[in-house]
């Protein structure tokens, strides 16, 4: 997933190097982790019209043929704010997950991605499945000011092997 290319940059003897995210297997993985509302991203933007709707990938045809036409995008997925589907707590500062540890709360074993894992490694995204109970009381993204909560609408950069853009790092497990 960090393959890289060098384009040579006009009127300079130097060459940038650039990384690409390689679509399919990213897209595979997150397939495997159970997440079924995967759709092709560019800087967090989707790329297919009806992202929201039609992006349910039951087979491996559907994220093949996904892969063809955006071989070398970012893999996303589709928040639908419903029992079994997916919730992500985005923290953004340090001391998140400590200040959360010190009431005696733990996470449980769950995917979590670095976002930023070279720049700034205490930005995660950790994801949930919610609950009949959860998404009854959960009606809308929260936005706490050092974490974010995610799961009504809308979508998520899902994995590690993505490339961040802004800092050219390519997202961990």
């Amino acid at each position: 997933p960090d393959s890289s290319t060098a384009s040579p940059v006009h009127g300079a003897t130097a060459s940038v190097t650039t990384k690409r995210t390689d679509f399919l297997p990213v897209a595979l993985a997150a397939r495997t982790r159970g997440f079924t509302w995967i759709v092709p991203v560019d800087d967090k933007a989707p790329l297919r019209r009806s992202w929201l709707k039609y992006n349910v990938t039951r087979t491996l045809t559907e994220l093949n043929l996904m892969a063809a036409e955006f071989s070398h995008r970012d893999v996303g997925i589709v928040l639908k704010g419903h029992a079994g589907s997916v919730f992500v707590w985005d923290i953004d500062q340090e001391g998140v997950t400590e200040r959360m540890e010190e009431t005696g709360n733990r996470l449980p074993e769950t995917y979590i991605v670095k976002s930023r894992p070279d720049t700034a490694p205490h930005k995660r995204h950790v994801y949930f499945r919610q609950t009949e109970h959860f998404a009854s009381q959960f009606q809308k993204q929260v936005n706490a000011g050092d974490y974010d909560l995610k799961g009504m609408g809308g979508g998520q950069v899902v994995a590690e092997g993505c490339l961040r853009k802004d800092t050219d790092e390519i997202r961990k497990g």
